[in-house]
């Protein structure tokens, strides 16, 4: 899963991110791992002993790792994928258009999509699906975690800033 912040720019998902990770370390949902060596590796973070509080779902121990993630990206629900529905009508995005729309945020910035069916138009953030795909400057990226709390999701997503979104990844 991956919890996102659309809104940042370079320079404050830098700074956030510093802000997020004393956040989840204070209150124990991470710890750092010791096992983890080169900047680019995933797994920067394991689940510390405040994680199980936050999972909805029964906690298996081992193997729960998590990032803070920072630079431009796109961030899919990978094999998971599907397009958007429009927010105005539920009219779903094409596959082939979501897909340009995704390399034209990421390379130009966010563009405002229009609907085929009902004319309405929006940021292709605002076209909401959790197994979607954004760009993004910050994410945290929670990988091998059971289903997470609502609330902790919530304030997450608050403290990112802006807009934020989720992505249910599986591989």
């Amino acid at each position: 899963m991956y919890v996102l912040a659309l809104d940042l720019s370079a320079d404050e998902a830098r700074v956030r991110r510093a802000e997020i990770v004393r956040w989840l370390t204070d209150q124990g949902t991470l710890i750092l791992n010791p096992r983890h060596v080169r900047p680019r590796d995933s797994g920067e973070f394991l689940a510390g002993p405040g994680a199980e509080a936050r999972a909805t779902d029964e906690w298996l121990s081992g193997g729960h790792e998590a990032d803070v993630l920072c630079g431009r990206d796109v961030y899919s629900a990978m094999e998971s994928f599907e397009p958007p529905p429009c927010p105005g009508c539920g009219s779903q995005l094409a596959v082939e258009d979501h897909l340009e729309l995704l390399r034209v945020w990421e390379r130009d910035g966010e563009p405002t999509v229009t609907c085929d069916a009902c004319r309405g138009s929006a940021p292709l953030g605002d076209w909401e699906s959790e197994y979607g795909a954004y760009v993004a400057e910050l994410a945290v990226s929670f990988e091998n975690w059971p289903g997470l709390k609502g609330e902790f999701v919530a304030e997450l997503g608050s403290r990112l800033g802006g807009r934020w979104r989720t992505v249910m990844s599986r591989y």
